[in-house]
């Protein structure tokens, strides 16, 4: 009895250990499998393989940029941009190997033009590979051969269009300069930012604020959330800072803060000092309404001409109160000259909704008191101020 018990927990550890060998053989196997596709997606496989492949197709494409479109993918042995083995004999680990080896990879290349049957750059190459056993490979009897195939994406554009997207199957999709209003780049006076998600440049106007008068609306949320985590104090701090560097001289600046409703609490003014002192001797109370705060803000700036009007707000929450959109009024402003900044503080705030209100690129997120302050330094160096 004792022995049939024995018996058979042998039996099972054994099976416990077939078990765990193949599965660590699968892991291994799909190791190799990525590492294969991962350097038929190399643009330096292409060119080391070609260098050792003189008089090759890929040799003439890659070294001469005289490309011939292949129908039939051509058998070739490919080495990685270290010139490492791609193709041959291996052992399981991936290693390539001389004897008793039980994994041999073959790999075919095809170059492809574009609706051609030459080119001075392919649309693609494509990587043929089979990943099989050889009569050595007794740990993968319970295994299938791999094949499968690759792409790198050469596509050039035709002179006179641009890539504006990359469709899912990695190819480029172009467009002539007239399918963007900012064309290939952006117009005199202006600077790209950044991408929409055609591809095509953002662009803005570049203003030298070192050479301009500024008038600034400072907007805080001083709803309840504020309070928590002492949000309310740490944006009162880096606000009364910025507002004191402005410039008596030429700078002129008001205080909104907004809640359930929203009140000027110092007009315009270049007595920065009053100002300062209101920000600090702010509470907190009531609901989110981010249209009402912009709308009063923007007000304080409606007569406002020698110079550029910017509104600066700082919020931690989303707006739930007032029926009128937040992102409406911030588009309509915008357009009538106004440049809005937006501070998204805390991890809870609106972030997409305060990002929208903002003019290009002026959003910014202060998930804490690090991150607000490297936001109030950044937009004080883009002001100039």
């Amino acid at each position: 009895m004792t022995g049939g018990i024995v018996l058979g927990i042998h039996q099972m550890m054994d099976r416990r250990i077939v078990w765990m060998n193949l599965l660590r053989t699968q892991q291994r196997m799909e190791l190799i499998q990525q590492r294969t596709q991962n350097a038929g997606r190399a643009y330096s496989t292409m060119v080391n393989t070609a260098k050792l492949n003189p008089g090759s197709n890929l040799s003439q494409c890659f070294l001469n940029k005289s490309c011939t479109h292949d129908t039939i993918a051509v058998p070739m042995n490919l080495v990685d941009g270290l010139n490492r083995p791609i193709s041959g004999m291996f052992d399981l680990s991936g290693r390539p190997c001389t004897k008793a080896c039980p994994i041999e990879i073959t790999t075919k290349v095809a170059i492809h033009c574009e609706n051609q049957m030459s080119c001075s750059s392919p649309s693609e190459v494509i990587t043929s590979f089979r990943i099989h056993k050889t009569s050595d490979a007794k740990a993968l009897r319970e295994f299938e051969d791999i094949e499968d195939s690759v792409t790198l994406s050469l596509f050039a554009c035709p002179k006179g269009e641009y890539i504006r997207a990359v469709t899912d199957e990695g190819m480029f999709q172009c467009s002539a300069p007239e399918a963007s209003i900012h064309g290939t780049t952006c117009p005199p006076k202006t600077a790209a930012y950044g991408l929409d998600k055609n591809g095509f440049l953002q662009c803005r106007p570049v203003i030298n604020y070192c050479q301009r008068p500024l008038g600034l609306a400072s907007v805080l949320d001083v709803s309840s959330s504020m309070r928590n985590h002492n949000k309310i104090g740490e944006a009162k701090q880096v606000l009364a800072q910025l507002v004191g560097k402005l410039d008596a001289s030429r700078d002129s600046g008001s205080y909104t803060r907004f809640s359930t409703l929203a009140e000027i609490r110092a007009p315009l003014s270049n007595s920065f000092g009053g100002i300062q002192s209101i920000i600090l001797g702010e509470t907190t109370n009531g609901g989110t309404n981010l249209s009402a705060g912009l709308v009063t803000a923007a007000s304080t700036l409606a007569n406002y001409s020698q110079g550029e009007k910017l509104l600066l707000i700082v919020s931690d929450g989303f707006h739930n109160v007032g029926q009128i959109s937040p992102v409406s009024v911030a588009t309509q402003l915008k357009q009538n000259g106004y440049r809005i900044f937006t501070i998204g503080l805390s991890k809870a705030a609106d972030k997409a909704t305060l990002r929208q209100i903002a003019s290009p690129g002026d959003f910014f997120n202060a998930d804490d008191s690090g991150e607000l302050q490297a936001a109030f330094a950044k937009i004080s160096q883009m002001t100039c101020r």
